[in-house]
């Protein structure tokens, strides 16, 4: 038997074609015919019927009778409301759909060492983001859902209480500020990030009661950032940028929390033989998309050391996430 061409590519892809058009969604509505699906969906109605008719093959929806398409099991998964979320996931529009186009442009990133995103999409991947919410606002769910792996750890591996203010810069939607200041009564959080994810943030904070307790900015964690907050929380962020631009965040933030302050960096580490899967293939990702990387507790130590910091604690959190505290040298000698 000849191999099945386009293996193991073309399968994900269909899927993502089905997603990217809301074929499930569609056929929850009542349409089942190729016509019906091809005018609700902005597709060719006989490429659509031999997209489906491939998908059936495979598992993904059901043809109970020639030219009718109805779901099942398993297409129920790429429903709008489905709570996997993975429709969102799958639309090649959105920003998951967008950084996979990128994956075929690995052996570019190889051999130049440089992020791909720009060269398929012509700009780079925050900008991006930024363009529309139809790209942002999938990317700020899946970061949510992440958030949901690390937050009960997160709760209880730092003294949120005697820090007083905290500020969640590149805090995305809130949702880690909104959990502290729940747990906290006492505390006040500010939240910087771009402008278009900051309402987003202002709106959910707002929902949640927590407006009086909470200050969002607008801004861009590479300009100065508001001071005289004693924690500094940067959750996932580093990994984004190159060591240079990494750099620059920390020196931001400890100008910003000043001589007593203290900046806590929420990332994998590479070299935790526990979770080396998972952080080589962010590892490689985030080379690919973003020119960032992971980075072991060695780099991350140099990293504050350029940005005259001291990294003074570490801790593994059973999500696999690391806690590390970053500190003045001089504030460490003397509580040291």
């Amino acid at each position: 038997m000849f191999p099945e061409p386009g293996a193991p590519l073309m399968m994900p892809w269909a899927l993502r074609v089905a997603g990217t058009l809301c074929l499930a969604d569609l056929m929850a509505d009542g349409l089942s015919r190729p016509e019906e699906l091809a005018a609700c969906s902005g597709a060719h109605p006989g490429s659509l019927e031999r997209l489906l008719r491939y998908l059936v093959c495979r598992g993904y929806f059901a043809e109970p009778e020639p030219g009718r398409f109805t779901l099942n099991d398993r297409a129920e998964t790429l429903l709008s409301a489905h709570p996997s979320g993975l429709r969102a996931r799958m639309d090649a529009d959105g920003a998951f759909g967008r950084t996979d186009q990128v994956i075929s442009h690995l052996l570019t990133t190889i051999r130049t060492g440089r992020p791909a995103y720009a060269q398929v999409h012509g700009r780079p991947f925050f900008d991006d983001l930024a363009v529309s919410a139809g790209r942002s606002a999938p990317f700020d769910a899946v970061m949510r859902d992440r958030l949901g792996v690390d937050l009960p750890h997160l709760l209880d591996a730092y003294d949120w209480a005697a820090a007083g203010s905290v500020a969640d810069v590149g805090g995305g939607t809130g949702g880690l500020l909104a959990a502290l200041l729940t747990a906290h009564p006492g505390l006040h959080g500010t939240l910087v990030d771009l402008p278009v994810t900051a309402e987003r943030a202002a709106q959910s904070l707002r929902s949640a009661g927590l407006a009086d307790r909470c200050q969002i900015v607008a801004g861009n964690f590479f300009e100065p950032l508001p001071g005289g907050r004693h924690v500094y929380v940067l959750r996932n962020i580093l990994h984004d940028w190159d060591d240079e631009r990494a750099t620059a965040i920390l020196r931001n933030c400890r100008q910003a929390a000043g001589p007593d302050g203290r900046i806590l960096v929420i990332e994998l580490v590479m070299g935790d033989a526990d979770t080396l899967t998972m952080t080589t293939a962010h590892d490689l990702f985030m080379l690919l998309i973003c020119g960032g990387k992971e980075r072991d507790l060695a780099q991350f130590g140099r990293l504050a050391a350029d940005a005259e910091l001291h990294l003074s604690a570490a801790r593994a959190l059973p999500s696999g996430s690391w806690l590390l505290e970053l500190r003045t040298p001089a504030e460490t000698e003397e509580t040291g």
